[in-house]
């Protein structure tokens, strides 16, 4: 936590001692995250697939802390606790909330194994499965159309100041870029897959080699 407080400005400096500050104990920390996905996802949604995206939506503290990656947790307990924080694609939005959501925890799954094996055609399924579940939701085919409207709407909603590019670059910077290679064919967390995925439709980049979820 020192550490995280080197080398920056004075005002940077007040600002990251206040983030620190603010998250207490980090199992608090951990408890705190757990409860806005609770309340950010829709009400419907089943318990399985809620349980889903909680888990790989919230990162456990670092075994091993950095002073990025305590800065990173501080910047994601902000982030879920503070005025600005959203809620999720809701049922008004998307429709059939559970087929929705489940068709994303689907493709970060196959994503996952993606990028865990360099496997080529596991990357295009993973991107075929997410731009599904995207077009299912207003009644679309998976056609060059609607991938080119997809992708002016990821690149719309990746400015820097928006909720959910904030709260995944964070997740990145806590877990890594890559999901370890044990982790390809089992849960994991939601924040390099879903940066991988975004980032075949859009071309953007988050942070590095990274994009961030709408």
């Amino acid at each position: 936590m020192l550490r995280a407080l080197d080398d920056c400005p004075g005002p940077e400096r007040l600002r990251r001692l206040a983030l620190l500050a603010g998250v207490g104990r980090p199992d608090e920390a951990h408890d705190r995250l757990v409860r806005y996905w609770h309340w950010a996802l829709p009400v419907d949604l089943p318990s399985r697939l809620a349980r889903a995206v909680v888990e790989g939506a919230v990162p456990a503290p670092p075994d091993t802390p950095t002073a990025a990656t305590v800065l990173g947790y501080a910047e994601l307990h902000a982030l879920a606790t503070g005025d600005g924080r959203r809620r999720q694609p809701q049922r008004h939005q998307v429709g059939d909330v559970a087929s929705f959501y489940a068709g994303v925890v689907d493709a970060c799954a196959l994503a996952t194994e993606a990028l865990a094996t360099g496997c080529p055609a596991r990357h295009a399924e993973a991107l075929d499965h997410f731009v599904r579940s995207y077009a299912r939701v207003g009644g679309h085919e998976d056609t060059p159309a609607f991938r080119a409207h997809l992708r002016a709407r990821f690149r719309h909603g990746t400015r820097p100041d928006a909720f959910a590019p904030r709260y995944w670059r964070h997740a990145l910077t806590v877990t890594g870029a890559t999901p370890p290679r044990s982790t390809a064919t089992g849960p994991g967390h939601l924040a390099a897959p879903l940066a991988a995925l975004h980032q075949r439709v859009s071309g953007l980049h988050l942070a590095g080699d990274q994009i961030p979820s709408p």
